[in-house]
């Protein structure tokens, strides 16, 4: 399972999205996806992942987007966006 399919999952336990809408360009804000929304996001992405997401101001629209910076964190830090975690 790779990044985009595991942040897929993600959203879609947690706003009862369906994978078909969640497209690498679908904007996190046609998902339903606000600020506090997004907040509570990261956070499961980072025990998801293995990741810590710095306090640093980063703009993320798509799911793509967050997909890319998802990949960029594991690189990074050592996390396991490429382990098949069920």
């Amino acid at each position: 399972m790779n990044t985009l399919e595991r942040l897929q999952g993600l959203l879609i336990s947690e706003y009862g999205l369906t994978r078909e809408t969640i497209a690498p360009e679908a904007t996190l804000a046609d998902l339903g996806v606000d600020s506090l929304g997004m907040m509570e996001l990261l956070f499961s992405i980072e025990k998801t992942f293995g990741i810590i997401i710095p306090n640093e101001q980063i703009e993320l629209k798509t799911v793509g987007q967050v997909s890319a910076y998802i990949d960029k964190l594991v690189t990074e830090q050592g996390g396991t966006a490429k382990l098949a975690i069920n």
